[in-house]
């Protein structure tokens, strides 16, 4: 959820925008042939106008995007063995 009403013309590429929910990153990308994905869920069904705003339905649940990759690795335990420890 976002402070503003954006529809998928909206939502441009490479776009990086900050969730009213707990601050969450929200990366946009907008492909050629249509395809919009936010942090890679895919909006499957965008633009559905509702009183409040307007809903993109997506094909996945969203997490946060990690900045690093010590920070990805830091928090799945399948990767564990990736991790540096000091």
């Amino acid at each position: 959820m976002v402070n503003s009403r954006m529809l998928t013309k909206d939502l441009k590429n490479d776009m990086s925008i900050t969730s009213m929910y707990n601050n969450l990153g929200l990366y946009i990308n907008h492909y050629s042939n249509g395809i919009v994905t936010v942090n890679c869920a895919r909006i499957i069904h965008g633009n559905q106008v509702a009183t409040n705003g307007v809903v993109h339905v997506i094909d996945r649940v969203i997490t946060n995007v990690g900045n690093t990759i010590q920070g990805a690795l830091e928090v799945d335990y399948d990767l564990s063995s990736f991790s540096v420890r000091t």
